[in-house]
């Protein structure tokens, strides 16, 4: 099971990619003064760049997180097209419930996280995958939250190359923090 960090600040996060700086700067652009930006307020042309790395999912209840949108290269890592699938049911049996739970704090506090996971392809050991997600509130109030991510790695822009641990997208991150966008952190983790 991964390891839990303390949260942290959106602020005061460290810099572990242009990419990864460049998403929460264009979340804070799409909020403006709100705690969560509205979906018809983002402008995607902010992020151009990464959207072949954005994950954007919908938290229906703690054992349900579609996946609405997988950016391209999900799919050459994976080799599966996510877009569809019930993101907590991806994980093990038993990560199952701490994924779900970690889904639906981030959709109901709300607050993002920070998650690193080691980079899939054996080439590219001792670099590390970080995910930023960050919520957003659906246009129309009957759906659920959103939750839009972004991965980078440390290294260079996260591709597969042959030997990639497609089982990469089952596991819990090694290392796992909620990020305060301002209204605090979940009290039960």
């Amino acid at each position: 099971m991964a390891d839990q960090e303390n949260g942290i600040a959106l602020a005061a996060m460290p810099r572990v990619s242009d990419d990864i700086s460049d998403f929460a700067a264009a979340w804070r652009g799409w909020r403006g003064g709100n705690v969560v930006p509205v979906r018809d307020q983002l402008n995607l042309d902010d992020i151009q760049k990464l959207l072949s790395r954005v994950l954007v999912m919908e938290v229906w209840s703690p054992s349900e997180t579609l996946v609405r949108l997988a950016g391209t290269t999900y799919l050459e890592l994976f080799g599966i097209d996510l877009t569809g699938h019930n993101y907590v049911d991806m994980a093990p049996p038993q990560d199952r419930d701490l994924r779900g739970r970690r889904l639906w704090a981030m959709a109901n506090q709300p607050c993002g996280s920070h998650a690193v996971l080691p980079h899939p392809n054996p080439n590219k050991r001792g670099a590390d995958i970080h995910v930023l997600i960050l919520p957003v509130q659906p246009s129309d109030k009957t759906q659920p939250m959103q939750l839009f991510g972004v991965s980078a790695s440390s290294a260079e822009r996260v591709t597969a190359l042959d030997g990639a641990d497609v089982g990469m997208v089952e596991r819990l991150a090694d290392r796992f923090s909620f990020v305060d966008i301002g209204t605090g952190l979940p009290d039960e983790f």
